[in-house]
């Protein structure tokens, strides 16, 4: 990732997502489907603190494959994706008999009712506009795990 201020250290931002958290081998899996590098980071960090493990996809097209390597428990997913929007992944995570169905939550900057409506229509079972709260995020993932 490039810094986003000229005189940042590149150093800096070339931090791995969640570099440095130590992961949770008995942690629930949770997939982050997110284009944005920081909000992708953001979320894999927050998450790994909260004691989960975290795969992660920057667009449609990698997302199953990598959903089918990790078979994530939880998923988080953008709607606005490169490659195939996240209205349609979600439906193609629901028809995948290998993934078992996982809930899948929506965090989108598309707030409009429509988009919501079409979100869940797809198979999610949660919305939640972006920007939001980590311990929002945190109660709508732990109530939709269990």
């Amino acid at each position: 990732m490039k810094p986003p201020f000229p005189g940042d250290d590149p150093r800096v931002w070339e931090a791995v997502e969640g570099d440095g958290i130590p992961e949770n081998p008995d942690g629930r899996r949770i997939m982050v489907v997110e284009d944005d590098p920081p909000i992708r980071e953001v979320l894999v960090t927050t998450l790994r603190l909260a004691g989960f493990r975290v795969a992660s996809a920057p667009d449609g097209p990698s997302a199953m494959g990598v959903a089918r390597a990790f078979k994530p428990e939880l998923v988080l997913m953008d709607l606005m994706l490169p490659g195939i929007d996240g209205w349609s992944l979600t439906r193609q995570f629901m028809a995948e008999p290998d993934l078992g169905r996982p809930p899948i939550i929506v965090l989108s900057a598309k707030v409009r009712e429509a988009d919501r409506d079409k979100a869940l229509e797809a198979g999610a079972v949660e919305f939640l506009p972006k920007p939001c709260r980590a311990a929002d995020l945190l109660r709508a993932i732990r109530e939709n795990l269990d």
